[in-house]
């Protein structure tokens, strides 16, 4: 039987995560090719950051129940690595921190949300 498509706060974290995920590849693609030796620390985890964000977003879609926690951890993570970023002329510190807080609260919040998650779904 095929799955609905989940409702839009489901959705649009989906989206977000997605493209997070897609930045992460290519921070970690372009630290590999152009970084050196003493990139690859840093390439390592932007890939091991992607692969969270996406499988996190695939789990999301699919209704997975520890994909909500999950997203939760990550938009709290997300508001963490903002806050020290907050200062900067070039506002992205408030960007990743408005991330988290709206992937906190399009999870957690909207009832159409939480009900995609609800125990009584039929789960594959």
């Amino acid at each position: 039987m095929r799955r609905t498509v989940p409702p839009t706060p489901i959705t649009v974290v989906v989206v977000l995560f997605t493209m997070i995920a897609l930045a992460a590849v290519a921070l970690g693609v372009g630290g590999l090719i152009f970084g050196g030796g003493g990139a690859i620390g840093f390439s390592l985890i932007a890939l091991l950051m992607t692969a969270v964000f996406a499988l996190t977003a695939h789990s999301l879609w699919q209704a997975r129940r520890g994909a909500w926690l999950t997203a939760i951890i990550l938009g709290v993570v997300l508001m963490l690595l903002g806050l020290p970023l907050l200062g900067r002329r070039d506002l992205g510190g408030l960007g990743i921190v408005l991330s988290g807080v709206a992937v906190i609260a399009l999870v957690a919040v909207p009832q159409a949300a939480r009900d995609w998650f609800a125990p009584s779904r039929d789960h594959p």
